[in-house]
């Protein structure tokens, strides 16, 4: 049996297995938030290749604490009102949406929209293990557009271009070509995109994530919408690339144009995930599953 055809096998295993796991790592996610609003994290970020923070920043090796998300505020509680999984199409990975509330008291000071990138098959110790995250704090349309319009919105820092080593070539991991290969594709992915762009991938099984709250696109109606969006979009500053083998991730800058007589624009800390799969062919091939946006804050 060849190499492709075991790994193959393993995929499907675990496509079959991840309603069971997403909701292991639904726990494990749980137990994450609650133990850094005690200021002792769990080890739940193990796995993970890159972290983003609401403020736009790229953290590697991957960890955070509660002044990461509302600063200096004490006394701060963490709950998860919301969360979902989804297995990627074609792919052995899940994507974990989620909502986290802070409150300082009683009072509500920050809402998050949380998203996961999460490697459903792999040892024991490391299995159901998000390998990205990111954290952004929920903000309306309206808000975003008011802040650019005034000058008022927040600058996200720079981006670096970054591309990692190979994975090891142990029994868990494509061949180091096929994985930098996905670097390669994700570095491409990255280097722009239209709402035309961005529907036509949704059309071929891709989640798009806005930056406000609930805007989450899919199916005809959401590549409908997404592909009616009157804003263009072009990339700024360097690709941060991570992952592993089998899946891609680049965190960029996307600034969008809202055309007018005074066109207003907006910067987007945006995350663009690639992930492989076995073509008829038996070769690796890339697809977009999902892109989120967020606005720094």
């Amino acid at each position: 049996m060849s190499r492709r055809s075991i790994v193959l096998g393993l995929v499907l295993i675990a496509i079959v297995s991840s309603a069971t796991r997403a909701r292991a790592g639904g726990d494990a996610f749980a137990a994450y938030v609650a133990s850094l609003s005690g200021g002792k994290p769990t080890a739940h970020l193990g796995r993970c290749t890159v972290l983003v923070t609401p403020d736009g920043r790229i953290h590697r090796p991957c960890a955070m604490t509660v002044a990461d998300l509302v600063g200096a505020a004490s006394g701060v509680t963490l709950t998860v009102t919301r969360s979902t999984s989804a297995q990627m199409p074609n792919s052995q990975f899940s994507e974990r949406e989620a909502v986290v509330v802070a409150r300082a008291g009683k009072k509500v000071i920050a809402t998050f929209d949380v998203v996961e990138i999460v490697g459903d098959f792999g040892p024991d110790d490391v299995g159901d293990a998000p390998v990205a995250v990111m954290w952004a704090r929920q903000i309306t349309d309206k808000a975003a557009l008011a802040a650019a319009k005034t000058g008022t919105l927040p600058t996200p820092p720079a981006i670096a271009d970054y591309r990692p080593a190979a994975p090891a070539d142990d029994k868990w991991t494509q061949d180091l070509g096929d994985a930098q290969n996905g670097y390669d594709w994700v570095h491409t992915s990255a280097a722009g995109m239209s709402p035309a762009d961005l529907a036509d991938e949704i059309k071929d099984g891709a989640v798009v994530l806005g930056s406000a709250p609930g805007q989450r696109y899919v199916g005809k109606r959401g590549a409908k919408t997404v592909g009616g969006w009157k804003m263009t979009f072009e990339q700024q500053g360097g690709r941060d690339l991570s992952g592993e083998a089998w899946v891609s991730i680049a965190v960029t800058h996307m600034i969008g144009t809202v055309p007018g007589k005074s066109p207003v624009t907006i910067p987007y800390v945006t995350m663009i995930v690639n992930t492989q799969f076995l073509s008829g062919g038996g070769a690796p091939a890339p697809r977009t599953s999902l892109v989120k946006f967020a606005i720094a804050q």
